[in-house]
């Protein structure tokens, strides 16, 4: 370890100093190369069996001429593997499969007996079993889940599963289906013909409507599901503009090529799409949520735009705040206060000198989360995201975070990077670059562990300035999704964190030519 100052530039070899400003430089270029006119970032996730699974389940039902959709899912399901992360989403992603393909009917999964925030998908996966009656499908039960949950605050594609389910359920058993559901899944489409942007959601909609001889809204919602399934035969988790955005704004931002090339834009555009209830949603047209609010306020630190947006972000942040002074992603009954959310708005907060939003109880919990069991993510559940964006709200020099960055120096690879999670057979740019990122502002990282860490994130860059990546994202949670910018993201945020810290060079001197 050096003992010398932490921004001293002698302690790396020149040729690492230069080859980490070719990586970043590039790493820029591909980013302000991806970002679209009006000034965000959005690109579609990895295709998985979840979506593309309940989808032609869903199209098959509707015998409506949705045949070669169907087919073409059919052949790109036959070679798709599970997600392997969690024992639950592989019974459940292996269920799925089998039954789009025809095999033999099994139960679902009891997704009930897990501890996690399943609410929703345990209504759609109950919904299928009863559609395709599945052996111990129980329609009574699917309408006991129901009324367990009317009345009580959920997300709005919560409240379209709700109607759908109670629909599917009632013909099932032969009852008359209540008028109310209808209309309240009526109520719930866009104006596109889908569903809360969600594929899934947006299939077994149109099974209800048509069960419900809603024939006009299940024209609609069928035509947007073949509209929208991909050339390769999949169906996609919708992608997030308005959250990639703030995150490839918090990777880059000081680095003067990007800032020359793409932040004012970026900056305008997280503006404009603040609610107007004072959050902002991950993606235009969904409802405010906490994490993309913290998020996009870190975005906006230190602009003109962030001290417009301000006032009414704290009223926001304000009213949603829990009683125990914490902060859940959505503020419906099956939600928990998420770590990572929570130190999203204690970050966000003291960026923006937001004395008026008690933020002391938020962060005495996030300490104590880790003397309890370390920290951990509900979003992106890889230890790296974890301690980089809790570390930020604590400090990076309090002793907690001290403990945490010492713990991920012990999980390093021969390769210099990080895996993903614990069980996988590689490395992660996305995960090494979160890693590099809280170690380059920790004081007490060896150098070696640096200069393997940068070495492994410029060896994997490919030719276009970007990495190749793995599901890390939760959505819907604890199910995997990869998009290929959190990856470019994260990645590019160890290596900027590095470049500054290591080699105090916050600005490159070179535009280069996009």
């Amino acid at each position: 370890m050096s003992n010398g100052s932490f921004r001293d530039a002698n302690r790396f070899a020149p040729d690492l100093k230069e080859e980490t400003k070719r990586s970043l430089q590039a790493a820029a270029r591909f980013a302000c190369s991806t970002q679209h006119r009006d000034g965000y970032w959005e690109t579609p996730p990895d295709p998985r069996i979840f979506d593309t699974a309940i989808v032609s389940l869903c199209l098959a039902k509707t015998r409506s001429g949705a045949s070669i959709a169907v087919e073409r899912a059919r052949q790109w399901l036959m070679n798709a593997v599970p997600q392997c992360h969690d024992p639950v989403v592989t019974a459940l992603e292996e269920w799925l499969r089998a039954l789009a393909l025809g095999a033999e009917k099994k139960p679902a999964p009891n997704l009930s007996s897990t501890n996690r925030t399943w609410s929703g998908r345990v209504l759609l996966v109950e919904s299928i079993s009863v559609i395709e009656n599945c052996p111990s499908s129980d329609a009574a039960h699917l309408l006991d889940i129901v009324r367990a949950l009317r009345g009580k605050k959920v997300k709005q594609w919560q409240r379209t599963l709700l109607a759908a389910a109670e629909i599917i359920a009632d013909a099932s058993l032969g009852n008359s289906i209540p008028r109310n559901a209808v209309t309240n899944l009526v109520a719930e489409q866009r104006t596109d013909g889908g569903f809360c942007l969600m594929p899934s959601v947006s299939a077994l909609a149109c099974i209800a409507l048509l069960t419900a001889n809603e024939h006009e809204a299940a024209r609609n919602c069928l035509t947007n599901l073949l509209e929208n399934q991909c050339a390769d035969g999949t169906w996609r988790y919708p992608p997030f503009d308005i959250w990639d955005t703030a995150l490839m704004v918090r990777s880059l931002r000081g680095y003067r090529l990007f800032d020359e090339k793409s932040l004012g834009a970026a900056l305008s555009f997280v503006e404009r799409t603040q609610s107007d209830d004072g959050g902002w949603a991950c993606k235009r047209g969904l409802e405010s949520d906490n994490d993309t609010t913290g998020a996009a306020l870190l975005a906006l630190a230190g602009t003109a735009a962030g001290r417009r947006a301000t006032s009414r972000a704290v009223d926001y942040l304000r009213r949603v705040q829990r009683d125990d002074g914490l902060w859940m992603t959505w503020q419906s009954a099956d939600d928990v206060p998420s770590p990572d959310v929570t130190a999203h708005v204690v970050s966000a907060a003291t960026t923006h000198s937001m004395t008026s939003l008690d933020t002391s109880r938020a962060v005495r919990w996030l300490v104590r989360q880790y003397e309890e069991a370390g920290w951990t993510a509900h979003w992106y559940p890889t230890q790296s995201y974890a301690v980089r964006e809790i570390s930020a709200a604590v400090g990076i020099d309090h002793k907690t975070s001290r403990r945490a960055a010492q713990g991920l120096i012990s999980q390093q690879r021969a390769d210099g990077g990080w895996p993903a999670f614990d069980h996988d057979s590689s490395s992660s740019a996305a995960a090494t670059g979160l890693a590099l990122s809280v170690l380059a502002r920790s004081k007490e990282t060896p150098d070696q562990v640096l200069r393997n860490a940068a070495n492994f994130l410029i060896g994997n860059q490919n030719d276009r300035g970007t990495w190749a990546g793995s599901p890390l994202m939760a959505g819907p949670r604890p199910l995997l999704n990869h998009y290929p910018s959190h990856t470019h993201a994260f990645a590019s945020t160890g290596l900027h964190d590095f470049s500054k810290f290591a080699f105090d060079t916050e600005r490159d001197d070179a535009l280069g030519q996009l």
